[in-house]
C-alpha cells in the first residue's frame, strides 16, 4: 500500500486551504510505561512477518528487529542512529466514515528519551493519489524516557468527507542519533476506553466498537442477557443440559463424545457469564432459547487458558439448526477458534445441502485479533446476506452459493438458535483448562 503525505510535498498555501477541514486531535489517557499494550485492529499490527505498511518518511531506513519484552509482539519496526533530530514514519493505513471517533496509538521504546505524537492525513479517495488530501491534524505529544514501553496515541473525529486516514508519527529528540522501536498499532473506533477487571467490564455510552450502535440496529430485545443475577443462567432465556452422564446431574456427553458437558460448568456473577472447561473434559453448552429466522446478535466475551499443557478447548459462538439436522439445514459458527488463547478469529458457515455430498462451507479468518482481551462480536443474518463483526467493523460477508450438488443458498437456514460452547475436541481427560467470558447477549430485530 502506497502511502501519499500530501503535507510534506505540498507548499504552506495548499495545507492552509485544508485547514478548515480538519478536527483536532485529542489526547487520551495513557496507561504506564511498562511491557506494552495489546493490539486492535491496524493492519500488520506486531509485524510478525514483514515491514508492510509501515515505512521511514525523515530519518534512517527501518529494520524489522525481534523484540522479547513487550506483552503482545515479537517484533518491531525500528529506527536506529537517525542522523535528524525529529524522525517520522508511518504506520497502516485506515477506512474511515465520516463524523466516526477514531483512537490511533502504537507503542514506542527508545534509547533516549524524548517524546512522540500521532498525526493523521485525511483523504477522500480509499487509495491513491494526492488529488483526495483533505488536511493533516496533529495529536498531542506524549513524553517518554530511555527503556519499557510507553503508548502513544491519540483520539481523532474523521471530517466531512473523509474516507481514508493515512497515521504518521513524528518523534522529537534533544541529540541527533536517536534509535527507537515501534509496535503494536492500535485502532480503535469509539470515543472513551472499555475499563475492564477480572471479573467485570464497562463499556462507555455510544460505544462505536459496537455493531449495534455503530449501525443503528435500535434497543435489544427482551431475550437479550446482560448477565445481571448470580448463580445459573436466567432458564426462560437458556437451556442447559439436563442428563445424568457419569452419575453426575445436569451433564451429558460432549461433542462427538468427547467428555461431558454440564450445567454446573456456566455461571454468572459480577456481572459475567463463565464458562469452564476442566482438565478432566467437562465443560459447559448453553443454548439460547429463542429460534427465528433472520435477525442481529451481538455478544461481548474473551476467553484464556488457565492450564498450562493438554488438549486445547474450542471457542464459539454460532447458530445452530432448530430442525436439529445438520447439514441439511446448515449452521453458521460466526466465532470459532481453536484455542482460547488465539491471536486470530475464523468463521465456518455451513452451506443447507443435502446429506449425502461432503459438508459445504465458507471459511474466513481475521488475524491478529486477540481473543484474550474483551471483544464485540455481532452477526447479521437477512435474506440477502451473513455479515461478520469485530468491534463494529465488518470482517465477512457471504451470500448466494446456492446449485452445485444441491446446495442452496448460504443464508437459507430455515430458522436457528444462538448456541454458546466451548467444546471439547479431546476425550475424556488430558484438556488444558480454559475460561470463556461472556459479558452480555443482545438480539435484535
Amino acid at each position: 500500500m502506497t502511502l501519499y503525505r500530501r503535507r510534506l510535498l505540498a507548499g504552506a498555501g495548499a495545507l492552509s486551504a485544508a485547514a478548515a477541514l480538519v478536527v483536532a486531535g485529542v489526547a487520551i489517557a495513557q496507561p504506564p510505561t511498562g511491557a506494552g499494550t495489546n493490539v486492535s485492529t491496524c493492519n500488520n499490527p506486531v509485524l510478525n512477518k514483514t515491514l508492510a505498511e509501515w515505512g521511514s518518511l525523515r530519518g534512517t531506513s527501518p529494520v524489522r528487529e525481534a523484540v522479547g519484552d513487550h506483552r503482545a509482539a515479537r517484533f518491531a519496526y525500528a529506527q536506529k542512529n537517525n542522523s535528524v533530530l525529529n524522525p517520522s514514519f508511518y504506520l497502516p493505513q485506515q477506512h474511515v466514515v465520516s463524523g466516526e471517533v477514531w483512537t490511533f496509538a502504537y507503542d514506542v521504546a527508545a534509547e533516549q528519551s524524548g517524546r512522540a505524537r500521532v498525526e493523521v492525513d485525511w483523504y477522500s479517495t480509499p487509495e491513491g493519489d494526492n488529488s483526495g488530501y483533505l488536511g493533516n491534524v496533529p495529536g498531542t505529544w506524549v513524553s517518554f524516557a530511555v527503556g519499557g514501553w510507553t503508548r502513544v496515541a491519540s483520539e481523532f473525529t474523521v471530517p466531512a468527507g473523509a474516507v481514508r486516514a493515512n497515521v504518521v508519527s513524528d518523534h522529537e529528540y534533544a541529540a541527533t542519533g536517536a534509535s527507537f522501536r515501534a509496535t503494536a498499532c492500535d485502532y480503535h473506533v469509539g470515543s472513551g476506553t472499555t475499563t475492564t477487571t477480572t471479573t467485570t467490564t464497562t463499556t462507555p455510552p455510544n460505544d462505536q466498537t459496537q455493531a449495534a450502535v455503530r449501525l443503528g440496529w435500535g434497543a435489544p430485545l427482551p431475550s437479550s442477557d446482560e448477565f445481571g443475577n448470580t448463580g445459573p443462567v436466567d432458564p426462560a432465556k437458556w437451556s442447559v443440559p439436563s442428563g445424568t452422564e457419569g452419575g453426575t446431574a445436569g451433564c451429558w456427553p460432549g461433542h462427538n463424545g468427547n467428555g461431558r458437558r454440564c450445567a454446573k460448568n456456566a455461571a454468572v456473577a459480577n456481572g459475567i457469564m463463565k464458562m469452564t472447561g476442566e482438565a478432566n473434559g467437562d465443560t459447559g453448552w448453553l443454548k439460547h432459547r429463542l429460534d427465528r429466522q433472520y435477525g442481529r446478535w451481538e455478544i461481548r466475551s474473551r476467553s484464556q487458558n488457565t492450564g498450562t499443557s493438554g488438549g486445547r478447548y474450542h471457542v464459539l459462538h454460532l447458530l445452530w439448526p432448530t430442525s436439529e439436522r445438520w447439514p441439511q439445514d446448515g449452521e453458521y459458527d460466526w466465532v470459532e477458534y481453536t484455542d482460547p488463547d488465539a491471536q486470530c478469529l475464523s468463521a465456518f458457515l455451513h452451506y443447507p445441502h443435502p446429506s449425502n455430498v461432503s459438508v459445504q462451507q465458507e471459511y474466513r479468518e481475521r488475524c491478529p485479533v486477540d481473543m484474550r482481551q474483551w471483544h464485540n462480536f455481532a452477526f447479521e443474518w437477512t435474506p440477502s446476506a451473513l455479515v461478520g463483526y469485530v468491534d463494529g467493523v465488518e470482517w465477512f460477508r457471504v451470500s448466494g452459493g446456492g446449485g452445485p450438488n444441491g446446495r442452496q443458498n448460504i443464508q437459507t437456514m430455515p430458522s436457528g438458535h444462538l448456541n454458546i460452547q466451548l467444546d471439547n475436541f479431546t476425550g475424556d481427560s488430558g484438556l488444558r483448562a480454559a475460561v470463556f467470558e461472556v459479558d452480555w447477549v443482545r438480539v435484535y430485530s
